[in-house]
């Protein structure tokens, strides 16, 4: 395995135009072989050094509720946090939000939301996963989801988006009891 940052991009020209005489592909499939294999680095206070898989890097361009300023986030799994994923932002200051599946929580969650047909929209140009926001607070309500502000990361373009829905029936703040003891 390559591990490769941002800031190398003359290494990985190198790699290919290597690839590309060696084996004697086409560039076209050179550069296909090469994309599962570049990672990135990135440094966080919650899980120190950790390499990423380019192809999990999502953009979201109006960013996500609260942190409008961040764009660019990888999603995460760390087998000591399951059922949790994380969105971490590769933009500097640090950032990861805990991120759900919602049918964890609800079964019927995505019945519910095409009634709004927010489903239907966002899903039209590719394949799309669903998630949803969890709240880790120690005190309080303890560990929520927040179901009415879904995030839908198209797994094609590679982008993301947080949503509001404008429902009452659709809760802020769902306990959830089924969260790893490591999260919190």
């Amino acid at each position: 395995m390559i591990v490769l940052d941002r800031k190398s991009p003359k290494l990985l020209i190198i790699i290919y135009l290597m690839a590309f005489f060696i084996s004697g592909i086409g560039i076209a499939n050179m550069k296909t072989a090469f994309e599962t294999e570049i990672w990135m680095r990135i440094v966080t206070k919650r899980f120190g050094d950790i390499e990423v898989d380019e192809n999990s890097i999502f953009r979201f361009p109006k960013g996500i509720i609260g942190y409008e300023n961040h764009t660019k986030f990888a999603l995460v799994k760390k087998e000591e946090y399951e059922p949790l994923y994380w969105l971490i932002s590769i933009e500097g200051e640090e950032l990861s939000i805990p991120i759900l599946p919602p049918k964890i929580i609800d079964s019927k969650y995505d019945k519910k939301l095409k009634q709004f047909e927010i489903l239907r929209i966002h899903t039209l140009n590719g394949e799309c996963c669903l998630f949803c926001v969890v709240n880790l607070r120690k005190s309080g309500n303890g560990v929520t989801i927040n179901l009415r502000s879904p995030i839908i990361l198209d797994t094609n373009s590679k982008i993301g988006q947080q949503l509001i829905v404008d429902s009452d029936f659709l809760p802020i703040n769902q306990p959830v009891s089924k969260i790893s003891e490591n999260a919190v």
